[in-house]
């Protein structure tokens, strides 16, 4: 099976220190992975550097067989719209606008021929948030915001979701909600790479690694 996304030897080195030493690490279509660790690790840094928000200090990335190393940053730009959807550890909901007007903001970075309110109701409701259409953000609960972002992100049906600390702050029962959401994308053809400190939803990954002293390394159970 041919990898959708591909580390290799991946190194980011901050102010003279290592924080990934060679990450190797592939991604397949309808594959969920789920990177743990200590906070400070350098989950978020891997995260970024996978969703091309980052440059490595050195090391390989490969999108669907494209290098990336070898493109101008514009055309990373444009690999990152096509391929990646973020859920970020905050929502990063837009207080002025409604639901539906947050979900359809990549919609004002992209061009599309999609009926993209169209797209952008149906998962609202896939996600049990039709009847909150017209509601701000400050009149949702978190776990209802952490819905509205995943919505947000997949709204042009990206290959991969990057999914940072998705169930943070949330109650077991919510965060189990949000578990199965993902397991519904993947369903759907979506790939997803979490990074959690939810033990419980990285064991409903297909693999779980963990982040150590700058070093990937695969893990039987969180």
């Amino acid at each position: 099976m041919a990898e959708l996304f591909e580390l290799r030897d991946v190194k980011k080195n901050y102010a003279g220190n290592t924080i990934l030493n060679g990450i190797s690490l592939s991604l397949f279509k309808k594959h969920i992975i789920a990177i743990t660790g200590d906070s400070g690790a350098g989950k978020t840094t891997l995260l970024s550097i996978m969703g091309l928000l980052q440059q490595p200090s050195s090391g390989q990335i490969f999108v669907n067989g494209t290098a990336v190393n070898k493109l101008q940053l514009s055309e990373q730009a444009r690999l990152r719209g096509k391929y990646f959807g973020f859920v970020f550890q905050r929502a990063r909901l837009i207080g002025s606008l409604s639901v539906l007007e947050n979900v359809l903001v990549p919609a004002h970075f992209a061009k599309t021929e999609d009926d993209v309110i169209k797209r952008a109701k149906f998962l609202l409701e896939k996600f049990d948030m039709s009847n909150r259409l017209n509601y701000k953000p400050q009149e949702l609960s978190v776990g209802q915001m952490r819905r509205v972002s995943l919505a947000r992100a997949l709204l042009f049906r990206p290959s991969i979701i990057l999914a940072d600390e998705p169930t943070n702050d949330l109650d077991p029962s919510l965060a189990e909600t949000v578990a199965e959401y993902f397991l519904q994308i993947r369903n759907d053809g979506t790939s997803v790479v979490i990074v959690t400190h939810d033990y419980v939803l990285a064991n409903r990954a297909d693999q779980v690694f963990r982040l150590e002293h700058g070093q990937l390394s695969q893990v039987t159970h969180a």
